[in-house]
């Protein structure tokens, strides 16, 4: 049997017309799984690491769930904090993510 693990709540990297918009990198980093990556290493699993922040970009969600403030785009963390302080297009954001969630559930898929 083989195990692939997945860790896509541990990317920080956010596109910088996207951080403007979201709240300051210290709020952020308090919903980020720092670390989880190297637990499975030590265990000897591969990991598929999303390096994406999932404020961006989830790619624990349907491809189609732009509606909802746990879709694609995270619009609040689980607190209920704002993840984006300021308005954002949304057809904006799904041009900028839909490359990213491509990429990574394109991967998944082999």
């Amino acid at each position: 049997m083989k195990i692939i693990i997945t860790v896509p709540h541990a990317g920080i990297l956010l596109p910088k017309d996207s951080a403007q918009y979201a709240m300051r990198k210290k709020e952020m980093y308090r919903h980020i799984d720092f670390g989880t990556e190297k637990i499975f290493a030590d265990l000897g699993f591969p990991a598929l690491v999303f390096s994406a922040n999932r404020f961006f970009v989830d790619p624990n969600r349907k491809r189609r769930d732009w509606n909802s403030d746990q879709g694609v785009i995270i619009n609040k963390a689980w607190d209920n904090t704002l993840v984006y302080q300021k308005s954002r297009p949304k057809k904006s954001l799904k041009q900028d993510s839909n490359p990213i969630m491509t990429h990574f559930t394109g991967n998944c898929k082999k």
